[in-house]
């Protein structure tokens, strides 16, 4: 009888843990509502449950939301975007078209148009110039990249040729470089906090990037604090 009674409850719960599971995937609802509509002790019954169900079933954790795939989704089709933009630009410059003529774009942006479509398709790069020298290390490259991206031998040829450049045209030398800013270190948390919302322990949001769970739950209280978020997270 008590073996008879353990396997129904063991079902029931397992039933249940698969129908959070779907519902999380399919629907997006907050683990509170699951937890509701499931007839779970608690939000995080839910999750735990949840949890059991996909890794007896070799599924997918943390689940990735509809909301999730649509996010997703958005992003690749920015990127298709992004590839036709470069492709077009880069088919102008390789007929002949001037960078300064290129409409709608400054040179810099040009440029990195120029650098995306090569890498992205392993076309050959475009004559290297002073010009595209001075823009690239403006836009923020050092001269090492700078030389890479053009095929200069050496960085000194590459520094050469914008350094001639700027004096032809009257420009500032060195080139002005934006200084690369450090995020605030609550941003390092936002991913951190998200994924704690999400149903993960610390212990498995640190060790996915190799970092102790006490500087992973430090970081994800910093985001939280500076942003008035609910500490410890709240599942959503």
């Amino acid at each position: 009888m008590q073996t008879a009674a353990y396997e129904a409850t063991s079902s029931q719960t397992a039933g249940k843990g698969q129908r959070a599971y779907e519902l999380r995937k399919t629907t997006g609802q907050t683990w509170e509502k699951i937890a509701t509509e499931v007839d779970s002790a608690s939000p995080e019954a839910a999750v735990a449950g949840a949890k059991k169900y996909a890794r007896a079933q070799a599924l997918q954790w943390p689940i990735k939301t509809v909301r999730h795939a649509a996010k997703e989704k958005a992003l690749v089709d920015e990127e298709r975007a992004l590839a036709k933009r470069d492709a077009r630009i880069y088919k102008r410059v390789d007929e002949g078209a001037a960078i300064k003529d290129i409409k709608g774009y400054t040179p810099t942006n040009v440029y990195r148009a120029l650098d995306r479509h090569c890498e992205r398709t392993g076309a050959n790069p475009l004559a290297r110039n002073p010009e595209r020298s001075y823009l690239l290390r403006e836009s923020g490259q050092s001269w090492g990249e700078v030389a890479e991206s053009l095929g200069y031998k050496r960085e000194n040829a590459a520094i050469e040729a914008a350094r001639g450049f700027a004096q032809d045209n009257n420009l500032a030398w060195p080139p002005s470089v934006p200084k690369k800013r450090k995020p605030p270190s609550e941003y390092v948390g936002v991913g951190f906090y998200d994924a704690a919302c999400q149903g993960q322990e610390w212990g498995e949001i640190a060790q996915s990037i190799d970092r102790l769970p006490s500087y992973v739950k430090s970081r994800a209280k910093v985001y939280a604090s500076a942003h008035d978020l609910p500490w410890p997270p709240e599942l959503s």
